[in-house]
């Protein structure tokens, strides 16, 4: 519709005579987004822990100087607010 000014209706291509818009609503940053936000925490631990290639990505942080990892499943991780996080 956007391209090209009409759409498929009942099987036959009309015009469609209306101002169309489109907005992006996703709710989650894509790989840039996430980088740019992270570049504010260097001095953090960062737990990479949700999304299909935590280790992956957590490993691609830490050889850019982040502090990184990514639980296995099962693994149990506590966070004290004087320590840093442990398995």
């Amino acid at each position: 519709l956007l391209d090209t000014g009409s759409a498929e209706i009942d099987g036959r291509r009309m015009p469609v005579a209306a101002r169309a818009e489109r907005y992006d609503f996703s709710a989650h940053a894509d790989r840039e987004g996430l980088r740019s936000f992270l570049d504010s925490y260097r001095d953090t631990e960062i737990l990479v822990n949700h999304g299909d290639r935590c280790g992956a990505f957590a490993a691609e942080l830490a050889d850019e100087g982040f502090d990184a990892s990514a639980p296995e499943l099962g693994d149990v991780w506590r966070r004290s607010v004087r320590d840093s996080w442990t398995c």
